[in-house]
């Protein structure tokens, strides 16, 4: 069943359950210093900020104490004006520093959170295509996009107001000491007992948030999955079963998140009965210190207001928890996309520092004791050797999963050989700079994909910096104007999500203009006219006929009257080249390729 086959993910599950969470954390620290670095400056201010304006916040309970000792008792009542003017001027310092942290934070974390995603997303659009043969696409897009909002809050305002916090705190602990000492040390065992419980609990569901975080990325991915293939679905009346599917995954989502709550339920119990505990036995303290004359009841009444600032860090610790952890996870996460070497970095011997100009490559290719497999101890191909002359084209045929698109993606450089060597020219292309070495291929897929964007914009996606001329001279030697001046935008037309909206005979003939535009030294074909009608079959060979001359070409065909004038025809089985020859010289030899277009001319005779 598609629900039930395994993929690699990013990183063995298992192993990453033998990792402590220290060790784990140990692991995306660095990544978290690098995010935090080069914003010091501004978090600074930041912290400063928070400093002043939590400075300011103990002008209230100082206040207090003298407005109930002297003020309300009548002793000095003249200090009402002292004590409005200090809490006024405090609360206008508060409100200062709180516009300038939000000025401060929000523009500095929203570039944070821009500038990560950018470099996550430019990263995975580097990485070699095995990578995305191991991982559903669907369940990336969350790792680079939702995540990361994650870090936003916790690294931009709730870092800031928590560290700051934690510094009233202790200022408020060191004044709650010089009006009480009993009632603060009795204070402060509280404090340390509800700072380990708060560990406790989070510290064991860590690996739920780290589920969660799984959980929503693999949902994405199969919804994802889901909506790409909503043909194939309804075609075939799966519509339950996939709904039956999704349900399964929302339901998981389900467990989790009440695992989560029931977790958060079981804090938020004990944490209340800790603290009417603290509160019930601080009034009973206070009073046995307001009766014995060792506290005021002003006194008491600003150790009340500093027990509550003292508490505000905790508090705000325990909003936080949450995003900590879901931080940590998003970090870890993204550093897994990050660790993954990209596509030009993937190659170490030799190194790819031969650089290429077009205009300086002949086309001459050349297979020696290539193999190959996708997984190890599983060949696709096997001591593969051939050769392609400049200029020439050669055609490669055999039975499905004999190793035809293996070879062109070999040849596209998608893939590395295991052994042996592909050589351009006589220079082995793992040697040669990515981008030089595209730069010489067109490559035309049997499914042919299309972006979201109109005919014009396709088309010129394979050379941005080409010219109007050379965009129509490519239009009609592959026959899209035939069909795009019949739209009424013409080439501005919106193809729809992977060319929906076109026909299969009309999204070919835009990758073969695309093909054209790039006027490229080597063309690969991989099935360029299957599963089309005969008159779309006949405009894209007629296309293809002013696209082959004088470019090195190889061609994926299963149709074998459309390959009887290639130079050079590669017959393969199971990995290994059977036949190589000529049209006429295989048809002499009386072999497998002999056999097969026989086969074929009986299946499509008319009886």
């Amino acid at each position: 069943m598609r629900r039930r086959r395994e993929r690699e993910d990013l990183s063995d599950e298992s192993s990453k359950k033998k990792k402590s969470r220290i060790e784990r954390l140990r692991e995306v620290l660095p990544l978290a210093w690098t995010l935090l670095k080069p914003r010091l400056p501004a978090l600074s201010l930041g912290l400063v900020l928070i400093l002043i304006s939590r400075a300011a916040g103990l002008v209230l309970p100082s206040s207090a104490r003298v407005f109930v000792d002297d003020v309300v008792t009548g002793l000095q009542p003249e200090k009402m004006n002292q004590v409005f003017l200090a809490v006024f001027a405090a609360a206008v310092v508060q409100s200062i520093c709180a516009y300038l942290l939000f000025r401060v934070l929000t523009v500095r974390t929203i570039e944070l959170v821009a500038d990560l995603r950018a470099r996550g997303i430019a990263h995975l659009i580097g990485l070699a295509i095995p990578f995305f043969d191991r991982n559903r696409t669907g369940a990336l897009m969350p790792r680079v996009l939702h995540d990361i909002e994650t870090l936003r809050i916790l690294i931009g305002s709730g870092f800031i107001e928590f560290a700051g916090g934690v510094f009233f705190a202790a200022l408020s602990a060191a004044y709650m000491w010089t009006v009480s000492p009993r009632l603060t040390l009795i204070a402060l065992v509280a404090l340390v007992a509800f700072i380990a419980l708060l560990a406790w609990a989070f510290w064991g569901v860590a690996g739920a948030y780290a589920e969660r975080a799984r959980l929503l990325a693999e949902t994405s991915g199969r919804l994802s999955e889901t909506l790409s293939g909503i043909r194939v679905i309804k075609a075939y009346r799966a519509e339950e079963r996939e709904s039956s599917a999704m349900t399964s995954s929302i339901m998981a989502i389900r467990d989790n998140a009440i695992e989560l709550a029931m977790n958060n339920w079981k804090f938020s119990f004990w944490s209340t009965v800790l603290l009417s505990a603290l509160g019930l036995s601080l009034m009973f303290m206070g009073l046995s210190e307001i009766r014995e004359e060792r506290l005021t009841l002003g006194g008491f009444t600003t150790f009340a207001l500093l027990m509550g600032f003292l508490s505000g860090p905790v508090y705000m610790a325990v909003a936080l928890a949450g995003q900590f952890v879901d931080a940590l996870v998003s970090i870890e996460r993204l550093q897994e996309i990050l660790d993954e070497p990209s596509e030009a970095s993937a190659v170490v011997e030799p190194a790819r520092s031969t650089s290429v100009k077009p205009s300086d490559v002949r086309g001459h290719v050349r297979f020696e004791g290539v193999s190959f497999g996708y997984r190890p101890m599983e060949p696709v191909l096997k001591e593969i050797d051939f050769e392609v002359m400049p200029g020439s084209a050669t055609a490669l045929v055999g039975p499905s999963g004999a190793g035809k698109s293996t070879i062109m993606g070999l040849l596209a450089a998608f893939y590395q050989p295991q052994s042996g060597r592909i050589l351009l020219d006589g220079r082995d292309i793992a040697s040669i700079g990515l981008s030089d070495y595209r730069a010489n291929l067109g490559v035309v897929f049997q499914d042919t994909f299309l972006f979201d964007a109109t005919l014009r914009e396709n088309i010129f996606f394979a050379r941005p910096d080409a010219t109007e001329s050379e965009f129509q001279a490519a239009c009609l030697s592959a026959h899209v104007d035939e069909f795009a001046l019949r739209f009424a935008l013409g080439y501005e037309t919106v193809v729809g999500e992977r060319g929906v909206r076109l026909s299969g005979g009309q999204k070919q003939r835009v990758a073969i203009a695309r093909a054209f535009l790039a006027n490229p030294r080597i063309l690969l074909l991989d099935e360029a006219t299957s599963n089309l009608d005969t008159e779309s079959e006949t405009l894209i060979q007629t296309g293809l006929e002013k696209l082959l001359p004088g470019r090195t070409t190889l061609v994926i065909a299963h149709r074998l009257s459309t390959i009887r004038s290639c130079h050079q025809i590669l017959v393969l089985d199971h990995g290994t080249i059977l036949e190589r020859g000529s049209h006429e010289d295989l048809l002499l030899h009386g072999g497998r390729y002999a056999s097969m277009l026989h086969q074929q001319v009986l299946t499509t005779s008319p009886r």
